[in-house]
């Protein structure tokens, strides 16, 4: 590996939400490790603005007002799916055990699975797939199982 290669390497890392790196090839191999890991998923009340990419209606903003929700732990694209044409992770009604992935979201060509922190039931899905999340926004609302 050349300085330069290094350097990209360790910069990718550090922008990232990974805590440990190894990465071997022929000759030469790197091992990367932060102290701090990532940031967990916290649940919050929903706000009473409308999630990105809804449009606004006194209907649905009652519908959503209330309970809990799984927020975007960073930003990103997320996607519903491993990748296109596989089943998605989620389905309304769908129950999910707690460290199981509710979704991905793309951030710097990487891929990072949010998962759910508790035994959880998904209500509602609150973003499109594809679309960008902000960090911190409500991506699914559910209810504690």
């Amino acid at each position: 590996m050349e300085l330069k290669d290094i350097l990209t390497l360790m910069d990718r890392f550090d922008a990232s939400q990974c805590a440990h790196l190894k990465f071997k090839t022929e000759g030469s191999s790197i091992e990367l490790k932060k102290k701090e890991t990532c940031t967990p998923v916290e649940l919050t009340p929903l706000p009473s603005r409308e999630p990105a990419g809804l449009a606004p209606t006194e209907d649905h903003a009652e519908d959503i007002t209330g309970g809990l929700t799984i927020n975007a732990p960073l930003v990103g694209t997320f996607y519903h799916a491993p990748s296109p044409g596989e089943a998605p992770f989620i389905t309304v009604g769908k129950t999910i055990e707690a460290g199981k992935p509710i979704g991905l979201i793309e951030a710097m060509k990487m891929m990072n699975e949010v998962n759910a922190p508790f035994d959880c039931v998904i209500e509602e899905i609150l973003i499109e797939d594809g679309h960008l999340s902000p960090y911190d926004a409500p991506l699914v609302r559910v209810r504690e199982v």
